[in-house]
């Protein structure tokens, strides 16, 4: 409710849009209450012998995640997180393989917390909640990844992708990388040799190229402005590197 609240106050805003915001009492008191709910969803509780457990487990191409909550009064309460980057081998894992291990690893991660207690497991792949129905190779990883887990739980449950929140988050944290910062003055240089961009300023075909200063810098780049938006020049051998990174970003 304040999240909707804020949205439909900041709506009316654009990206990159410098104007001020007339900030109001009402968006303060949304803007806080976003602030402490959030706050509390990570809140950890003490934990309470008799309370029922589940462990949400969830994988991503980079890391394994585990969150353990208690149910009081039919409402979960986390009680401890855990995370870790995959190594460079386990990311060529298939998706049910690290799956597996988020949940093999999670459940040694929070024994402690786990011995002699009933608890639920909760994962987004539904083939894992078969596999205690199944045989399989005695040596394999797999199987001795299986055992450990149905030594403590055989009560796998499947939770789709986008209710396993706090899992999900989690497992993406590790691949949130700060990407190297560009360089312009590099950039700018190879404006300088550039045969494609010279052949752009003789004949712009629509374009509307200008020398625009970048933003945290004072290099001035060449920019195409028939948009509207200044979109900067990038030489050949500067795009895939930059392609990369913003897809990085948006896609972790």
């Amino acid at each position: 409710q304040h999240q909707i609240a804020l949205s439909e106050f900041l709506k009316v805003t654009r990206k990159n849009d410098n104007s001020v915001i007339e900030w109001t009492t009402q968006a303060e008191q949304d803007f806080c209450a976003c602030k402490k709910l959030i706050a509390d969803a990570t809140l950890l509780s003490h934990p309470k012998p008799d309370a029922e457990l589940i462990l949400h487990v969830d994988a991503s191409d980079f890391a394994i995640e585990g969150a353990l909550f208690q149910i009081i009064d039919n409402e979960p309460q986390p009680l401890a997180f855990f995370s870790r980057k995959l190594s460079q081998t386990e990311k060529n894992y298939s998706a049910y393989d690290r799956e597996l291990l988020a949940s093999y690893v999670s459940i040694k991660h929070f024994i402690h917390m786990l011995e002699v207690r009933n608890f639920k497991l909760f994962t987004d792949h539904k083939p894992l909640t078969h596999d205690f129905k199944q045989r399989l190779d005695k040596c394999s990883p797999q199987a001795r990844q299986l055992d450990l887990i149905f030594q403590f739980t055989t009560n796998i449950c499947y939770l789709p992708g986008n209710e396993n929140i706090t899992a999900n988050s989690l497992s993406r944290i590790a691949s949130i990388e700060m990407p190297n910062p560009i360089n312009y003055d590099e950039i700018a240089k190879s404006h300088e040799l550039d045969l494609e961009l010279q052949n752009l300023i003789s004949n712009p075909q629509g374009l509307h190229l200008k020398k625009i200063v970048m933003p945290n810098s004072d290099i001035p780049l060449f920019c195409d402005l028939s948009t509207g938006t200044a979109r900067p020049y990038i030489p050949k051998e500067y795009r895939q590197r930059i392609f990369s990174q913003l897809r990085n970003m948006s896609h972790p």
